[in-house]
């Protein structure tokens, strides 16, 4: 969202030997239009590394979760496979809504397809953001979604390292009878 400050941010920074982490869901960037593409090669241009958080592989699951659409932020992630920008992913575990088997597999099949993947964390949804909510005077939306336990989040983090396994020795996907 302020592209312009953190690219001169990143620059000065690397000036100085100072290393670059640029947090973000990638739900702004558009591979399509040039002048976002011309800012954001500039800005990954002086990026150490990408910590990029991928909530949901499903579209549709996505949308529900997030109220946008996942596929800029699939299509920043595979771009920034093509430049080998170091990236992180960061996947956040929520019963009954981002922990389902197929759906873990297949994030871990996405990760397994990008070259430039460093770490991944799967990180067990945590229900801490409920006092903010109320004390905004707010609906909490996931206020009846108990927390994830650590070791939910461990289950899920080896159904991904699977799938990422699978794909980059060509094991087909086991819950997609076409491939």
């Amino acid at each position: 969202m302020q592209l312009d400050f953190v690219t001169e941010l990143f620059e000065a920074a690397g000036k100085k030997n100072i290393h670059t982490c640029l947090d973000t869901s990638g739900v702004t960037f558009h591979r399509n239009d040039p002048d976002y593409r011309k800012k954001i090669d500039r800005l990954l241009d002086s990026t150490d590394l990408v910590m990029l958080d991928i909530k949901h592989i499903v579209d549709t699951k996505h949308k529900t979760l997030t109220g946008h659409s996942n596929e800029n932020i699939l299509d920043f992630a595979r771009y920034l496979s093509d430049r080998d920008i170091p990236v992180w992913i960061r996947h956040v575990t929520v019963p009954q809504i981002t922990d389902e088997t197929p759906d873990l597999y297949r994030l871990g099949r996405f990760i397994g397809g990008l070259k430039n993947v460093k770490a991944l964390d799967v990180l067990p949804y945590h229900d801490m953001g409920k006092v903010k909510y109320e004390s905004m005077g707010m609906e909490y939306p996931l206020k009846d979604i108990p927390p994830m336990s650590k070791d939910g989040a461990v289950a899920a983090k080896k159904i991904i390292l699977s799938g990422i396994r699978d794909v980059r020795t060509g094991i087909p996907d086991r819950y997609c009878s076409q491939n």
